[in-house]
């Protein structure tokens, strides 16, 4: 019987995290399957801090400990020591390096980072064309930080290997992308006849969400409820977490509806917009009521404003009856 033959296997920090996103991007490209396409968002989201790991270990090594007053390089090259977390990561990359991080960067890796959190903690249910979606954008934005960061002609033969074939795979994503937006050019041209308003879909984040009644996404298919679609879009695209948000004494930015009194209401940059009803304003044209913290439309003359809604207000005149 022949001696099965015992194979070193090693990667440093760089290949590792380029080995699981290549791998990644093979199985997502190459099927269907659903188990291989839960796999791929696990890699995916190992390989992005990975990544990032290594461009703090490019600064100094003592970075990669949550507690740098804990560094130790024996226990570094042993591997028993306690990681720095991927919240101190993102911020030694701003404070620290120049490896600086957009906003919309830390929001696609935090999305995926939560699809990783699913699978590993609960539940996972997902679109193969929200999951391509999701981690294009992750996917464009890790390249662009390596490409800022990191000399790959420095790196090893094997690091340039995989570099290479995941900026060639990263291609047929895009043109997933691109050949799925050009499919729906009619609807969206139907769309901008009757003045529909689109918003980023809170599961693909493609910018194909009608606020039509619908409650569906062009892109990825993506329905449910008013109430869990607006809660979706605050915690994904606002990136909303309402223990931190209390914590901070952040505003919520879910409100309710002027229109049809739901809580679906959002609160978007200059524009309120509301998932049930369609109904859209511009925030400058909206006053926060006094009395019951709710938003009404500002009264045309400005002098017949008295800080409440018309409610409230109809309330008080009540209560002198």
């Amino acid at each position: 019987m022949e001696k099965k033959k015992n194979i070193k296997i090693e990667f440093d920090l760089l290949e590792n995290g380029l080995d699981f996103i290549d791998n990644a991007l093979h199985a997502i490209i190459s099927t269907e399957e659903p188990h291989k396409l839960k796999y791929a968002i696990l890699h995916i989201s190992a390989g992005i801090e990975l990544i990032l790991k290594e461009i703090l270990r490019l600064e100094h090594w003592s970075l990669l400990f949550e507690n740098i007053n804990n560094a130790n390089y024996n226990h570094l090259q042993s591997g028993d020591f306690q990681s720095v977390s991927f919240p101190s990561i993102i911020k030694r990359l701003e404070g620290i390096t120049n490896g600086n991080i957009s906003e919309n960067q830390k929001k696609h890796f935090n999305i995926v980072r939560k699809k990783r959190n699913k699978i590993e903690h609960f539940s996972f249910k997902e679109s193969s064309n929200a999951l391509k979606s999701t981690i294009s954008k992750a996917l464009t934005d890790i390249i662009e930080i390596i490409d800022e960061n990191i000399e790959i002609q420095n790196t090893s033969d094997e690091s340039k290997r995989l570099y290479k074939s995941i900026r060639r795979e990263s291609s047929k994503f895009i043109e997933f992308v691109d050949l799925v937006r050009a499919k729906l050019k009619h609807d969206l041209k139907t769309l901008e006849e009757r003045n529909i308003k689109l918003i980023d879909c809170p599961e693909c984040f493609q910018h194909l969400f009608p606020l039509d009644g619908s409650y569906t996404c062009l892109f990825c298919g993506y329905t449910d409820t008013p109430e869990n679609i607006t809660a979706l879009y605050a915690d994904t695209i606002l990136d909303y977490n309402s223990y931190y948000a209390y914590k901070n004494g952040e505003e919520c930015p879910i409100k309710q509806c002027l229109s049809c009194k739901n809580e679906t209401l959002i609160l978007h940059e200059n524009s309120a917009f509301c998932i049930t009803c369609d109904s859209n304003w511009e925030i400058e044209d909206l006053a926060l009521c006094s009395d019951c913290d709710e938003f009404y439309e500002k009264p045309e003359d400005e002098r017949s404003d008295y800080g409440v809604c018309p409610d409230c207000w109809q309330n008080k005149l009540d209560s002198y009856d």
